[in-house]
């Protein structure tokens, strides 16, 4: 893949470098101080940064690099016992290293792998990214329903509520999120939590059955769901009014 990759070396390194890297088609930007580096990092967002840790305050360039773009990879190059001593310093997750005397080869080598990680950490923050975008439209869209819906474990922990449940009852999230059922809702009885909450098991459907809820002001049906969710499974228990 043809990348954009950041030098931060002085010759002979960087000519090495630049040489091989020209050579297989990416585009390369040189930096010989720590304020051209940052520069570059910031108005680039190169795909790779390599650094000669001998000659270069690469601490500063690792981590304002990293807090400008966390999914950029940086190869150091250094001597064998630094390349030990950087491998403990867990802060700074550093994974690809160049120990001289450098051939085409490792470089190569060193890139494509390097790339790759890139590659890999990007797709993998998209993902997540993606996930919260989807998570973040399912909750405003379940919020948008009128009618109380929320989750409960197999304990009767109510795990989740849409906005409706905490306006009817009038409650803070603190006052609803974590406790039991029958604590919030005192109108169902932990016998008839437990009733409906065994049926659903033993059939794998929904229940349904009518609540006078006066701590929500009338008459109710409710309806048990079995549901799987992260950490384990529940029950999402939905009611509209009569």
């Amino acid at each position: 893949m043809r990348a954009n990759i950041l030098i931060v070396c002085k010759p002979p390194v960087s000519q090495e470098l630049k040489g091989v890297l020209d050579a297989e088609g990416h585009h390369i930007y040189e930096a010989q101080d720590v304020e051209r580096a940052l520069f570059t990092i910031n108005r680039e967002r190169p795909d790779l940064v390599y650094i000669d840790a001998r000659n270069m305050p690469y601490e500063e360039i690792l981590v304002k690099g990293r807090e400008l773009y966390p999914d950029i990879e940086f190869v150091l190059v250094t001597s064998l016992a630094e390349q030990k001593m950087l491998m403990k310093k867990a802060q700074f997750e550093i994974f690809n290293f160049l120990i001289p005397p450098i051939t085409p080869d490792q470089i190569r080598t060193v890139t494509n792998r390097a790339l790759r990680q890139t590659k890999l950490t990007r797709e993998n923050r998209r993902l997540h990214a993606a996930i919260a975008a989807a998570k973040a439209e399912w909750e405003a869209t379940v919020d948008a329903i009128e009618d109380p819906i929320f989750i409960i474990d197999f304990d009767h922990n109510i795990k989740r509520a849409n906005l409706a449940l905490f306006k009817s009852l009038g409650k803070g999230v603190s006052e609803v999120i974590g406790r039991q059922c029958s604590q919030v809702l005192p109108d169902i009885s932990e016998e008839q939590t437990n009733n409906i909450c065994q049926q659903i098991k033993e059939t794998g459907s929904p229940v349904s059955i009518e609540v006078d809820f006066k701590s929500l002001g009338g008459v109710y049906n409710l309806t048990g769901y079995p549901i799987i969710f992260s950490g384990g499974g529940g029950f999402a228990i939905y009611l509209r009014k009569k």
